[in-house]
């Protein structure tokens, strides 16, 4: 048809984009990128469990928190060094650690005395963990 305006060329097909997800790190970038993946998953865990207990404050810091983590894993993912021990501590949740006997248990006074000595003597046990893991953190030993 001498009116019609030309066919437009035909179109190329466009180079086939490459979908592999960018290398992993190794070694000890790799096991950064956990420690802080698993880091953030708890800071999140913890702001809910703050909101569950209508602590929308603590929640709320929490969430910053483990939003501030996810620029560390961001930077991790891109080779960059990252200091481990500048990421924020999980807060404690007392309940988690609440000890006792089941419901309509009675317990005799004997075994309650154990089992309160036990229990101080596993909270000692977790603060020297805390505290070494703190320690290990600082001379950049994740893994421990």
């Amino acid at each position: 048809q001498p009116g019609a305006p030309p066919a437009p060329p035909p179109k190329q097909p466009l180079p086939p984009r490459h979908s592999q997800p960018p290398p992993k790190p190794a070694g000890k970038a790799q096991q950064q990128l956990e420690f802080l993946e698993l880091r953030r998953r708890q800071l999140a865990q913890a702001a809910l469990r703050a909101k569950r207990r209508n602590d929308l404050e603590g929640a709320k810091l929490l969430l910053r928190r483990a939003k501030g983590v996810e620029g560390l894993i961001g930077a991790a993912r891109g080779g960059l060094p990252v200091d481990i021990a500048q990421v924020p501590e999980v807060p404690l949740d007392g309940a988690e650690f609440e000890l006792g006997p089941g419901r309509g248990v009675p317990m005799p006074p004997e075994a309650a005395k154990t089992f309160l000595q036990l229990a101080e003597a596993l909270r000692k046990q977790h603060q020297m963990c805390l505290t070494y893991s703190r320690q290990f953190a600082q001379l950049g030993n994740i893994s421990e």
